[in-house]
C-alpha cells in the first residue's frame, strides 16, 4: 500500500477519485496519461487505479497510462445520459458504481461533480494534500526527466542572451540583422530552440528597461541598451510532463550603479541561502 491507499483507509473511504484533464499535474501524475479532456481517476486501497475514457482515446490510454483503463460506455456512462441524466449526473452515477462508498476527493474536484456525487455517497475532502505530498518525492527516473527540461531550457537561454551580446546598439535601440532586436524575436527563438528539444515555452518572459519591474510582465517591443534586459523561461517536456525554470538578467552596455547595487544584493542572498540549506529541512 502506498500513501495514497492509507490515506483512504484513514479517511474511512472506499476509493479516491479525481476529474479533470492532464492540465491538472495530480491527473497526469496518477496517470501517467495526456489528455485535454477531462477523464475519471479512481483508485481503491490495495488495487490498481482506474482511468475511465472516452472511447476513441481506449487504444492509446493503454499504451501510456499506468492505471487499469476503461471506456466511459464500460463503466456505464452513456446508459445514464440516455436515461435522461445530465453530464455532472452520469458521470457522478458512474463514479459511485465503481467506488461502491464513500469517496475521497481533492480540493480540486469539481465542486457541481461532489454535490451530484453525494446523493449516491459521502464524499470526504482530502484537505491534507496527499497526493501533492507524494509528487513532491522524485523517483530517479524523474529527477532526470526534469534534469532534461532543465538541459533544454539552458540551451535556450544561452541561444536568447547570444542574440542579445551579438546585438548593435544604434540610437539606444538594440539592433541585430539590419533591424530592432525586440522582446518578440527574442522570445521566438527561445520557444524555436525549446521546441526542437520536445519542449514548449510557457509564459516565457523577455522585458527590458521598466517593464523589468513589473513581476511577470512578458515584455514587448525593442531592447535597450544599458537597460536590464529579464529572461525567464518555464518550459514543460511535453511528453513528460516535467518542467525546469531559469532566469537571467543581462545588460548590453554598462549597468546603473542601482542595477549593480541589485545585482550583488540578490548575489549575495542566493549565497547566503544556498548555505543554509540542508537535503531534508524545510
Amino acid at each position: 500500500m502506498n500513501e495514497l491507499d492509507f490515506a483512504i483507509r484513514d479517511a474511512g473511504a472506499a476509493a479516491y477519485a479525481v476529474y479533470g484533464s492532464s492540465v491538472d499535474a495530480e491527473v497526469r501524475y496518477l496517470t501517467r496519461f495526456r489528455t485535454t479532456d477531462p477523464v475519471v481517476y479512481i483508485k481503491k486501497p490495495g488495487e490498481r487505479g482506474i482511468l475511465v475514457i472516452p472511447q476513441m482515446e481506449h487504444e492509446r490510454a493503454v499504451r501510456e497510462s499506468t492505471a487499469a483503463v476503461i471506456t466511459r460506455a464500460d463503466a456505464g456512462y452513456l446508459g445514464y445520459i440516455e436515461a435522461g441524466e445530465t453530464r455532472w449526473q452520469a458521470t457522478a452515477h458512474m463514479i459511485a458504481d465503481l467506488a461502491a462508498g464513500p469517496v475521497l476527493v481533492p480540493s480540486t474536484f469539481p465542486l457541481a461533480l461532489a454535490r451530484e456525487l453525494e446523493s449516491f455517497h459521502p464524499v470526504l475532502l482530502d484537505a491534507s494534500g496527499t497526493v501533492g505530498r507524494m509528487r513532491a518525492v522524485k523517483t530517479p527516473e524523474e529527477l532526470e526527466q526534469i534534469r532534461s527540461v532543465q538541459r533544454a531550457t539552458e540551451a535556450a537561454m544561452d541561444l536568447g542572451i547570444a542574440l542579445i551580446r551579438g546585438s548593435a546598439p544604434k540610437g539606444g535601440i538594440l539592433h541585430r540583422d539590419g533591424r530592432p532586436l525586440t522582446a518578440e524575436i527574442v522570445r521566438t527563438e527561445i520557444h524555436i530552440s525549446l521546441l526542437t528539444r520536445g519542449c514548449r515555452g510557457m509564459d516565457t518572459i523577455v522585458s527590458c528597461g521598466p517593464d523589468t519591474a513589473l513581476p511577470h510582465s512578458p515584455g514587448a517591443g525593442p531592447l535597450l541598451e544599458n537597460e536590464p534586459i529579464v529572461i525567464d523561461i518555464f518550459p514543460q517536456d511535453e511528453l513528460t510532463g516535467y518542467h525546469a525554470d531559469m532566469t537571467r538578467t543581462v545588460v548590453k552596455g554598462e549597468p546603473s550603479p542601482a542595477i549593480r547595487e541589485m545585482y550583488e544584493a540578490v548575489r549575495d542572498a542566493k549565497a547566503l541561502s544556498a548555505s543554509r540549506v540542508r537535503a531534508g529541512v524545510p
